[in-house]
């Protein structure tokens, strides 16, 4: 299975958040719902400036609208369309693409941050799949919209995935 793949997704996420809310260390993200198994874990350098140092994770989609193309896969820093802080609050964009047949799918999560208590962050995923047929007839097919909720905490060098499996 996946669901180690999909940890490290969630810790990718999470490694998109500001810089001065991931302090030193990676944060890692996980959850294991109805509809996704993910975890990734997402660092930041900030003797770069706060450039992104450290996105890794897997996402395993069990929602059957998806496309099979996207129900599993490995989340890396190439996927990151965007990231923004607001308030306290970091913000990112996966997106994700396949050519099947006569159409192009694809796959936007939006992943929302929010410092919590000590070194916990409490966080929210919002997942769209879609479908543009080409051809005369392209407008887009929305397939799926689900969200769900996020764990995520300041990883330590004890801290493994057996928890998330």
């Amino acid at each position: 299975m996946l669901k180690p793949v999909l940890v490290a997704t969630v810790l990718s996420i999470v490694s998109a958040l500001d810089v001065s809310a991931a302090g030193e260390g990676r944060l890692y993200c996980a959850a294991n719902d109805p509809t996704i198994v993910t975890s990734f874990e997402i660092e930041f350098d900030e003797q770069r400036g706060g450039q992104l140092s450290h996105f890794k994770g897997g996402m395993e989609i069990k929602d059957r609208k998806v496309p099979a193309a996207f129900r599993g896969f490995i989340l890396d820093s190439r996927m990151m369309t965007q990231r923004w802080t607001e308030a306290g609050t970091m913000s990112f964009r996966l997106y994700k693409y396949a050519y099947t047949g006569a159409a192009l799918e694809t796959l936007n999560v939006q992943v929302v941050l929010r410092p919590g208590e000590g070194e916990r962050y409490a966080g929210r995923y919002f997942l769209a799949a879609n479908r543009i047929p080409s051809g005369p007839d392209t407008v887009q097919k929305l397939l799926a919209k689900v969200s769900g909720t996020l764990t995520c905490s300041r990883k330590t060098d004890v801290q493994t995935l057996a928890n998330y499996q």
